[in-house]
């Protein structure tokens, strides 16, 4: 599958993390090489934690000390702070991460993709910490990207994509048994990538995305039951696609996503859930704008959902972060941090995943992206947010040269 076809397919699923790639790539900088007057592009797209005091968040970056291609990121969270730590980057062109999913202190997954060149074909990208260091592991897939990745235990891990050769697209779905990851046969409805997955059990796992018919996509959700992968959702207003799905119980599933009635021109926020027999649309609110997304979703308990996205605005090009919380009755707006510039225009916050510890420990990711101040082009700084239950504040901000 050629690099442009690939590219076309990440259009079409359009989540939040797929910036990136456009970008290409973009990541944490509080371990950057950067230099003086260094023009450096980055933003983070998932996180995951398994303790108060254990977890990663990843993405990408990418400007003038990256040597000429987007670099992976990977950051580690140790209680007090969130550290750098070097990851590998086999693509010659672009590397970028889109999905972690944490065990232990020495045993976490991320997944995402590398290209050796320039309109080269995207191939799989799966990296393993072992507690030193971050290594890359053979894909089954020799073409496509992985978006997501959840852990069920040391033998039994999972990852979604898109991209595998196929006509006309095809989506990926990967398992690791503790010794090596194998491609799984699932339905592959029309064009179709799956973007997220969540498991409750090792026979009860839900993985979404969307569906392609000429352009305008529908949700599209699967689901694993120890012995086979089916298709529980292909329907849906054309425009529809879901971007991240969290599960709490047999009977009590959601999944976030946006709907576009003309193809991106204008989007509004799109919430689904699973009540153990079908999956229904519950109404949420947006930020009142023409561009709102919800992109990130996860759960403490049945009263206690989050999701995070964006709220954007086509007429003055800017765009804030959203945060709306499930109390077991409604889904509620919060008052969520944005950054902002006084001095410059085209300025854009968007939270692309969220993850939760307790109800008093939550972290939201994602970036800030606003016009360079030579009008050259866009940059792009990540965003780390914490939520205690009652509050979200901006745990970092970088500091950006001008």
């Amino acid at each position: 599958m050629a690099g442009s076809s690939l590219r076309t397919l990440v259009a079409v699923l359009g989540i939040g993390a797929l910036t990136a790639v456009a970008l290409p790539g973009a990541g944490a900088v509080d371990a950057d090489p950067a230099s003086p007057g260094s023009y450096n592009t980055h933003g983070l797209n998932a996180v995951d934690l398994v303790s108060a005091n254990e977890g990663w968040a990843v993405g990408g970056w990418y400007g003038t000390d990256s040597g000429a291609r987007s670099r992976t990121i990977a950051k580690h969270w140790d209680g007090s702070r969130w550290r750098t730590v070097p990851t590998v980057d086999p693509g010659g062109h672009a590397n970028t991460l889109y999905g972690v999913a944490t065990l232990s202190s020495d045993d976490a997954w991320a997944v995402g993709l590398f290209e050796a060149g320039l309109e080269e074909p995207f191939q799989p990208l799966i990296e393993h910490w072992d507690g030193t260091a971050w290594t890359q592991f053979p894909a089954p897939e020799a073409e496509g990207l992985f978006y997501d990745v959840v852990a069920l235990g040391p033998n039994n891990v999972w990852a979604v994509g898109a991209g595998a050769p196929g006509r006309p697209f095809n989506s990926l779905i990967a398992h690791w048994d503790g010794t090596s990851w194998s491609d799984i046969a699932h339905p592959q409805p029309d064009s179709n990538g799956l973007v997220a997955i969540s498991a409750l059990s090792p026979h009860d796992i839900w993985a979404v995305g969307s569906a392609d018919v000429g352009l305008r996509f529908r949700p599209l959700v699967e689901h694993w039951n120890g012995r086979r992968w089916t298709v529980v959702l292909d329907e849906g207003e054309l425009g529809s696609r879901l971007s991240d799905v969290t599960a709490i119980s047999t009977d009590d599933v959601w999944a976030v996503g946006d709907f576009s009635p003309d193809l991106r021109q204008h989007s509004e926020v799109l919430v689904y859930h699973w009540d153990g027999a079908q999956w229904s649309k519950v109404d949420a609110p947006g930020g009142a704008g023409d561009r709102d997304r919800l992109i990130g979703v996860t759960a403490v308990a049945a009263d206690d959902v989050w999701a995070v996205g964006t709220k954007g605005s086509l007429e003055n090009s800017t765009a804030k972060t959203l945060i709306v919380h499930w109390d077991g009755a409604r889904w509620r707006g919060v008052k969520s941090p944005n950054r902002a510039r006084a001095d410059i225009g085209g300025q854009s916050n968007e939270l692309d995943d969220i993850a939760a510890v307790s109800p008093h420990d939550l972290w939201a990711v994602g970036r800030f992206s606003h016009v360079h101040h030579s009008g050259q082009g866009t940059k792009t700084k990540e965003i780390i947010d914490h939520g205690d239950g009652h509050e979200w504040t901006n745990f970092l901000l970088n500091k950006e040269p001008r």
